[in-house]
């Protein structure tokens, strides 16, 4: 469950979805879990820069090639890649924003999936979001949730098509198990200490008891 400043930030942007004319819930999630995927990308490339400085090597199978340019199918003119970095596209104008998302970050992403295990999730993207003041709003709002938290993870899980996971908490000791149904995680089975938990991990099976996870 999301709780504390993340919720409240999550309840804020979902708010700007509904007021802005997007009342399905499920069309919220899938903008939400796309946008949060462009965001993770970006992420990604920063983590890959900074590795490629502090190693005097060049930047390890990037996401945006510097110097590079994009042109989605039946386009004449490419927009350099990054451009469509979230870092850059955030601080333009709001229909400046708007035209580079719709035209070549959402057909950036089926092109990067084409190959991929995700291509099915993929081949369909697109923005739904109505007005480039709208898009402003929530690329405002998630610009301030931080990638690495495990509630937000999930969004990435599901734009990559993963069909479970679990968290594992020493803390409980528990371990939580989550599956995508209708294209949102939803908690499926938490197991307490002293309790054998059967965990499918796709080509195997994991048996645990969280009594016995490190502390």
């Amino acid at each position: 469950m999301i709780k504390g400043e993340l919720k409240s930030k999550i309840d804020a942007v979902w708010s700007d979805f509904w007021s802005g004319g997007i009342s399905n819930p499920l069309e919220v999630m899938e903008q939400l879990t796309y946008l949060l995927f462009i965001k993770g990308l970006d992420e990604q490339q920063t983590l890959k820069e900074n590795k490629a400085n502090r190693t005097g090597q060049p930047v390890e199978d990037p996401i945006f090639s510097e110097g590079e340019t994009f042109t989605p199918k039946g386009l004449a003119a490419g927009r350099p890649c990054e451009d469509l970095r979230w870092s850059r596209f955030k601080n333009s104008s709001a229909q400046d924003m708007y035209d580079v998302v719709d035209t070549y970050v959402f057909p950036f992403l089926e092109a990067r999936a084409a190959d991929s295990t995700h291509a099915r999730h993929m081949q369909d993207a697109r923005l739904t979001i109505p007005t480039p003041a709208l898009l402003q709003k929530a690329v405002d709002g998630l610009d301030a949730i931080p990638m690495e938290d495990r509630d937000t993870k999930a969004h990435k899980y599901a734009a990559a098509g993963l069909k479970r996971y679990w968290i594992i908490d020493p803390e409980g000791p528990k371990a939580i198990v989550y599956e995508l149904r209708q294209g949102v995680f939803v908690e499926t089975a938490r197991h307490l200490p002293g309790t054998k938990a059967t965990l499918d991990a796709g080509p195997a099976e994991i048996m645990i008891d969280p009594a016995e996870l490190p502390a």
